[in-house]
């Protein structure tokens, strides 16, 4: 299994068609007055690439969020998936879109936070989010 890309948003949707909405996509850093932050809204929309062997098993999704001063934090099997080929084509490998909405996200201090991403306990990838004190725009 191979991470193809990870967009962090506001929020995200999916279709059953396997198309996805994104509301203010692109982030890499969130802005904070003071820390300890929230941020109420935050979403990631991963893609992984399956391959042949791995299509009709049943997965598990997780992700460990390392940061400053030792912070970690661990969303374990939080997206169970089952890849289904379409059109019963089994032998090439498929793309699946994973969608994870969090409501609320606290980020304890200023810094960078990496956000390791595991399928089945094994790392495909990471996303490194920076939390900074100021405005937008400062």
């Amino acid at each position: 299994m191979e991470l193809i890309y990870v967009i962090a948003a506001d929020a995200a949707q999916a279709s059953p068609s396997g198309k996805f909405s994104l509301l203010g996509a692109g982030i890499e850093s969130i802005y904070a007055p003071d820390f300890p932050a929230v941020q109420p809204g935050f979403a990631l929309v991963v893609r992984l690439r399956i391959l042949a062997s791995e299509v009709e098993q049943d997965h598990k999704f997780s992700i460990d969020i390392i940061g400053p001063q030792d912070f970690h934090a661990s969303l374990k099997d939080i997206i169970e998936f089952r890849p289904t080929p379409l059109y019963d084509v089994t032998e090439r490998p498929l793309a699946v879109n994973l969608i994870l909405n969090m409501p609320l996200l606290v980020f304890p201090e200023q810094g960078t936070y990496d956000f390791r991403l595991s399928v089945d306990s094994k790392e495909v990838g990471s996303f490194l989010l920076n939390a900074q004190k100021g405005n937008i725009g400062e």
